[in-house]
């Protein structure tokens, strides 16, 4: 019975999307009834922001972009990267280190091995003048000599001194240009990699650094180009005053300010998902629940399928702590509909446990194993669903609705 569910629920999944006309990704059906390819095992990564040795101390938020530039591309490579959150975790409650600080390297290798990686991403920045044209020897091998007006890529790199060099292209900006290095320690060896450079390239152009350096990270490292699209630089999703005003939100630790910056890029840009979703999280961990769904429905879910799902589930989650589970299935649904997770299953799990529907719960807990055998939460929603049947849930009453 329950086998015949799974096959049902995977099935129902995908008719809800091409119904709604939402997204199906190609191998979506056996991606749901087969157990994950598992991949070969691999470096894992710490990445912390590059030092600001620039004379511009308001650039001060630029190293956690670039951070999370590094760590987007290590992970579309397919690399375990430790996240951000895990990252500020440690450093805050077991090494006292303050998200502006600047630690010795013996500390930052303390703080790798603390997360149990075996790759740590050191690197600074600096800021130069933007001069019309390129300086001498800053054009790749690939583009010297190239006929005028041809277009020169800027992530090719050349060979300098053991690193590499990632120049920009074309002629740069007006205003400053940004210059980064970075290097690489084998944490348990204790060995650091070459210095590679990436730069010159424009401030105002921050998907293109963003780009660049993801890709000079993984030149650096040998690993080789995913066959899919390469993610598109989080700088690029918002207008430039919003990027800026949420990546300053991430190195606040008061939620007060955290707030006041993430208003400020909703304020420039409406429409930054992003922003919306940590807001609404923000909302959340306050006990907000209403106001972080207000957050999430102010605007169509569109743009990135990572976060529309991620938004997605958040206003289900949301629902189901609100006690509604009607609304919260709907929105977990069209979560999966974006992005096929076991995380997703078992909140779906537990919100058509909480409207009674234990069989169809049963499928989706075992999809969830199926996509992910080793989530701990697993065993706890099976414990759920073993637990005595209750009376349906009777839902209080809704207060707005994801969309559609």
């Amino acid at each position: 019975m329950i086998t015949l569910l799974v096959s049902l629920a995977a099935s129902v999944t995908l008719a809800q999307a091409s119904d709604a006309g939402g997204p199906v990704s190609p191998g979506a059906a056996s991606a749901a009834i087969k157990q994950p390819v598992v991949g070969s095992p691999s470096h894992s990564y710490l990445v912390v922001p590059p030092e600001n040795r620039s004379e511009n101390r308001n650039l001060y938020w630029l190293g956690e972009a670039l951070a999370e530039a590094m760590e987007q591309y290590l992970t579309w490579g397919g690399l375990d990267v430790a996240s951000r959150e895990d990252r500020r975790g440690v450093e805050r409650e077991e090494m006292g280190i303050g998200p502006l600080m600047v630690p010795t390297i013996a500390t930052r290798l303390k703080e790798a091995e603390e997360m149990k990686v075996d790759r740590l991403v050191l690197g600074s920045f600096i800021t130069r003048e933007a001069r019309e044209g390129r300086g001498k020897g800053s054009q790749s091998g690939a583009s010297r000599g190239a006929p005028p007006g041809t277009a020169r890529d800027s992530t090719t790199a050349t060979q300098r001194e053991g690193g590499t060099t990632a120049a920009a292209s074309g002629t740069e900006a007006a205003g400053r240009t940004v210059v980064v290095s970075f290097h690489v320690l084998d944490v348990t060896g204790s060995r650091r990699g070459p210095e590679h450079t990436v730069g010159p390239i424009s401030l105002d152009d921050l998907p293109s650094l963003h780009r660049a350096v993801g890709m000079a990270l993984l030149d650096a490292e040998s690993l080789p180009r995913p066959a899919s699209a390469p993610p598109a630089p989080t700088g690029s999703e918002a207008a430039p005053a919003a990027y800026e005003a949420r990546v300053k939100s991430l190195l606040e630790e008061d939620p007060d300010k955290q707030a006041r910056y993430l208003t400020r890029a909703l304020q420039a840009d409406q429409d930054y998902l992003r922003a919306r979703l940590e807001m609404a999280m923000l909302l959340r961990d306050s006990g907000r629940l209403e106001e972080a769904l207000t957050t999430l429905n102010a605007r169509p879910l569109r743009g990135d399928p990572d976060l529309a799902a991620q938004a997605e589930r958040l206003a289900g989650e949301l629902h189901l702590e609100a006690g509604r589970p009607t609304p919260a299935i709907d929105a977990l649904r069209r979560s999966l509909r974006w992005h096929d997770e076991a995380a997703t299953h078992l909140a779906l799990a537990r919100a058509l446990a909480a409207r009674g529907d234990f069989q169809i719960a049963s499928a989706e807990l075992e999809l969830a194993r199926r996509l992910d055998p080793d989530d701990p939460e697993i065993a706890e929603v099976r414990a759920l669903l073993a637990a005595p049947p209750k009376p349906k849930a009777e839902e209080t009453p809704r207060s707005g609705g994801t969309n559609p």
